[in-house]
C-alpha cells in the first residue's frame, strides 16, 4: 500500500464518507502521511486539521494545519470539530494509553467520529495480519517506529463508542482476505444526534 492505494480506497468509500464530512471542520486524529485528509478536504470541501504523535506528513499535506500531540491529551477545546476522522489507527495506539481514554478524548473535541479500522474475526490469522500491517507501515512511514497494540472486533469498537454515548452505524467495506490475515474492514459512524 502506498499513497495511491490510500486515495484509491478513499475514492471507493467517498459516497459513504461525503455526507458526514462535506463542508465540516474535521480533525484527522493519527493522520500519518496526511494524504487521505488532503484528498478528502478537496473532495468534500472540508476544513481539515491534522494531528499525530509524530510528524509523518508528506510534503503536499504540510499545507494543512498540524498539531504534534498524543491522543491521550488532544490540544483542542471541547466540541471544536464537527467530525473526528480516525483511519487505521486504533490498533496502533500505545499500550500505555487505554483505548477508552483515547476515544473519550477524541469524543471530547469532536461531535461525531468516523472510524475506519480493521476488525479481528474468528478467521483472523494474527501472525499474517501483523506481518502485513508491518509491511504497509514500513512502506508508508519508513522512518517511523512501528507500534502495535491489538486488533479489536467490530463489536468491541461499537461497545466502546456506545459507552461514550454515541449512536453507532457500522458497515463492512471490505471482507478480509486470507493472504492478508483475514481482517475485515469496517466503517463506523458514531454520532450523538
Amino acid at each position: 500500500m502506498n499513497n495511491e492505494g490510500i486515495i484509491k480506497n478513499i475514492k471507493e468509500w467517498l459516497p459513504k464518507l461525503r455526507p458526514h464530512i462535506k463542508n465540516k471542520r474535521v480533525l484527522d486524529i493519527g493522520c500519518g502521511t496526511g494524504i487521505g485528509a488532503l484528498f478528502l478536504s478537496k473532495a468534500c470541501n472540508a476544513k481539515f486539521y491534522l494531528m499525530d504523535y509524530e510528524d509523518l506528513r508528506e510534503k503536499k499535506a504540510k499545507r494543512l494545519p498540524f498539531k504534534l500531540a498524543s491522543i491521550e491529551k488532544i490540544p483542542f477545546k471541547d466540541n471544536e470539530f464537527d467530525v473526528g476522522h480516525m483511519f487505521f489507527m486504533l490498533h496502533h495506539i500505545d499500550k500505555k494509553i487505554p483505548i477508552q481514554k483515547a476515544l473519550s478524548e477524541a469524543s471530547r473535541v469532536c461531535k461525531k467520529l468516523i472510524i475506519i479500522e480493521e476488525a479481528q474475526t474468528k478467521k483472523t490469522n494474527f501472525k499474517r495480519a501483523l506481518e502485513t500491517d508491518k509491511k504497509v507501515n514500513a512502506a508508508l512511514h519508513p522512518n517511523s517506529k512501528f507500534t502495535f497494540n491489538r486488533y479489536y472486533t467490530k463489536i468491541e469498537i461499537q461497545r466502546l463508542l456506545k459507552d461514550l454515548g454515541f449512536k453507532v452505524e457500522s458497515s463492512m467495506i471490505c471482507k478480509g482476505r486470507e493472504k492478508y490475515g483475514n481482517l475485515d474492514l469496517y466503517l463506523h459512524i458514531a454520532s450523538r444526534d
